[in-house]
């Protein structure tokens, strides 16, 4: 059972861009979330997210996949909350936007579960892996390089340790070496002895 805290606060990032109006312009999603703040502080913040010059003032409706998601981005990071939650946050981003959300992330005070295929983003964010595995939990400490090498290392210890995997010797094979050659010598000057027969 899972027991969520009282003072938790969720923020969700979804594929599907759901937390954004796309008839408002970028400053009037901004200005939502921080209705106290001038357009000079919402230029810069909106500059954190590769939104400069005229651009500000587009409808979000006009954006591209990739600008919406970093606009749902910049968004998700004034909400207050302290666990973010990330469904392919890097999904239509180019890399310099990725680089962008990387520092964007690693500098936001929260706990954040990111589902992921883009490998190199969980390297650079991640310090744990939780994988969800044959009806079973397994936490493993590390980002993603350092999960796959400890459990390529834990899959060789158990082939190591099972007996089954363990290849059996011939009889021929448990010889010492030079007594495996002399019986090779002596099979070879037997059949060298052997006369031959011609057919006419």
């Amino acid at each position: 059972m899972l027991k969520i805290g009282h003072n938790l606060r969720f923020g969700y990032y979804d594929q599907e861009h759901t937390g954004i109006n796309r008839e408002n312009t970028l400053m009037e999603e901004i200005w939502e979330l921080r209705p106290d703040w001038t357009q000079e502080e919402v230029r810069t913040f909106l500059g954190r997210f590769l939104f400069s010059g005229d651009d500000v003032f587009k409808q979000v409706g006009e954006l591209s996949g990739g600008q919406q998601s970093r606009i749902m981005l910049a968004k998700l990071l004034l909400q207050n909350a302290n666990v973010l939650l990330m469904d392919e946050p890097t999904n239509h981003l180019d890399i310099p936007a990725r680089e962008a959300l990387e520092k964007a992330l690693a500098e936001y005070p929260a706990t954040i579960f990111i589902i992921s295929h883009d490998r190199y983003f969980l390297n650079k964010l991640i310090n744990k892996v939780l994988v969800f595995e044959g009806g079973t939990t397994t936490l493993w400490i590390g980002n993603y390089q350092s999960y796959e090498e400890q459990k390529l290392a834990r899959e060789q210890e158990r082939k190591a340790a099972d007996p089954r995997t363990t290849k059996k010797k011939s009889p021929a094979e448990s010889l010492p070496k030079k007594v495996q050659g002399k019986k090779g010598k002596k099979r070879r000057k037997k059949k060298k002895s052997e006369p031959k027969a011609y057919y006419v």
